[in-house]
């Protein structure tokens, strides 16, 4: 039934779909079962900024050295192909998720040069699929393709965005484990919200998503129906 609505109701569909959001509120996943759905490409553009913090480890950089930094990412081919990412042909997939490069990822953000470079490179991507992608990130609606029709941002409170990353884990958390998850969301939402560089936005032309009640299909459903309404 899903094809079948895809081949009437979204195809002649004008993309790109802009997903923006907080940490752990959902936007990877939600984005790419919409791509999925829609059977476009999709881009968590969060990954290019973790390739670059593999680059930071992998080199033994200090994020305040800019110069160097800029030059290892400036010659970096990054590529992402849903959940799949490598550089310079390398598939670093597994190896980018760790505690450390996360927050690498996260300092890296905070450069003006890195993220201009990458900024390029993501409107690059968005040319190439000629407006049917779906990306997921940051500052996607507000900096990436900010004219497009479909902008959403999805967002809870840091507590439940908390238990939603824990449970990726396979273990019961402990409260030790709740509160310190939460501070380090919190962290990091504070991070992105305050960085001079493209800081975490929500334009007044972006829809708002509280998922805090919601579960993951009902958040799906709801972007697939105001796709079709502003289609």
């Amino acid at each position: 039934m899903a094809n079948q609505n895809n081949n009437t109701n979204y195809k002649n569909l004008v993309g790109p779909i802009a997903i923006d959001g907080p940490v752990a509120s959902g936007k990877s996943t939600v984005g790419k079962i919409i791509a999925e759905r829609l059977e476009w490409p999709f881009a968590d553009t969060g990954l290019m900024y973790r390739a670059i913090g593999y680059i930071m480890e992998k080199e033994s950089i200090s994020i305040n050295n800019n110069v160097k930094l800029y030059d290892h990412s400036l010659n970096a081919k990054i590529t992402i192909n849903d959940d799949l990412v490598t550089l310079n042909g390398e598939d670093i997939t597994d190896v980018i998720t760790s505690p450390t490069i996360s927050k690498n990822a996260s300092l890296v953000a905070e450069s003006s040069q890195i993220r201009q470079l990458l900024t390029n490179q993501q409107r690059n991507m968005v040319t190439q699929a000629r407006g049917k992608i779906v990306m997921v990130g940051r500052d996607i609606t507000t900096v990436i393709v900010p004219d497009t029709l479909h902008k959403f941002y999805l967002d809870a409170p840091s507590e439940i965005r908390s238990l939603r990353r824990l449970s990726q884990q396979n273990r019961a958390p402990s409260a030790k484990d709740i509160k310190n998850m939460q501070s380090q969301i919190d962290e990091r939402d504070a991070r992105d919200l305050s960085r001079a560089a493209s800081p975490l936005r929500i334009s007044k032309d972006t829809q708002v998503i509280e998922t805090a009640h919601l579960t993951l299909a009902q958040v799906v459903e709801e972007i697939m129906v105001k796709l079709i309404q502003r289609k």
